[in-house]
């Protein structure tokens, strides 16, 4: 019903809204392609491009594809939904329920003009071919080239899947610019903000304040986890320091595991090049327990 175009019994179904979209294709690619909606099996030999000899092109001159919505709206409980279909099928304005209260009605404008924007004829009038995974492809990431790596054979599928992810994107970001439009100048210094008409109704007025986003200049923590993670952190770093010499003291005082502890500190890198200057005649040496010795006399050259 948004327009005058009558697609074929096949393609044509009153419970959805169908799209439409056609492919030029003028990639040439290594290999042949079958996906149905890039095919691309005319393959022709050209001994002048060594980088590839074999350039495969597209199949027929223009190819489409064509793709249903359908949506239905429901209440959180799953009563009060809306018929299965295509969106302008589903009237905007909820006045024929009587069963939703005034922030539900309000709830369900908002979400149908949300899905309104969200629509797959307004991304590909808007983003067009720039939202092609198709585009990852390409030999220099632009159309100047016209060669393109293969494709898999489900490919559509993938582009399809993409169309449907931004959609989403777009609805969730439509819904934060309905309580907090995006600020930007759409002329020398004049903000868009000063043409953003508030909504009369009060039910459309509260829900703007009811919306509620994370903000990416704040973060939530818990207060109590972050003195444990202090605590736990600070008593790793005192028993680092303290362990050693509570071992050490017992150690002495008991007399048990000094020949251990001797070896393990004279076979230390510092140690052994303690050793090494001692063979040489280089000393007297300070700290020859310690984990880091010293010479006796300060500034001594060697």
């Amino acid at each position: 019903e948004a327009t005058n175009f009558e697609p074929i019994p096949e393609l044509k179904s009153p419970e959805a809204d169908l799209t439409i979209i056609g492919l030029l294709n003028k990639m040439g690619y290594r290999n042949p392609i079958r996906d149905p909606w890039f095919n691309a099996q005319n393959c022709t030999t050209n001994n002048t491009f060594t980088v590839s000899p074999e350039i495969c092109t597209a199949t027929n001159a223009i190819t489409f594809l064509g793709c249903t919505e359908r949506y239905q709206f429901c209440a959180s409980d799953g009563t009060n939904c809306s018929p299965f279909t295509g969106l302008y099928g589903i009237n905007p304005v909820p006045e024929q329920s009587p069963d939703l209260n005034p922030t539900q009605k309000a709830l369900f404008q908002l979400i149908w003009k949300i899905a309104w924007f969200a629509q797959l004829n307004f991304q590909l009038a808007f983003v067009g071919r720039e939202n092609l995974i198709a585009n990852e492809y390409l030999w220099d990431d632009s159309f100047s080239f016209r060669i393109s790596a293969s494709l898999p054979d489900d490919h559509w599928q993938r582009e399809t899947a993409n169309w449907m992810n931004t959609s989403l994107a777009l609805m969730q970001r439509a819904a934060f610019g309905f309580a907090r439009p995006p600020a930007f100048d759409v002329g020398p210094d004049i903000s868009v903000l000063k043409h953003v008409v508030e909504p009369d109704d009060p039910a459309m007025q509260a829900l703007c304040h009811k919306v509620k986003f994370r903000s990416k200049a704040h973060t939530s923590f818990r207060v109590a986890g972050l003195f444990g993670l202090l605590a736990a952190g600070l008593a790793i770093i005192v028993l680092s320091v303290a362990l050693p010499k509570v071992v050490a003291y017992i150690q002495k005082r008991s007399g048990r595991g000094l020949h251990k502890k001797l070896e393990w500190i004279e076979s230390s890198a510092f140690q052994l090049q303690r050793m090494a200057a001692e063979g040489r005649g280089v000393g007297p040496w300070d700290g020859r327990e310690d984990d880091v010795p010293t010479l006796a006399e300060y500034g001594h050259l060697f």
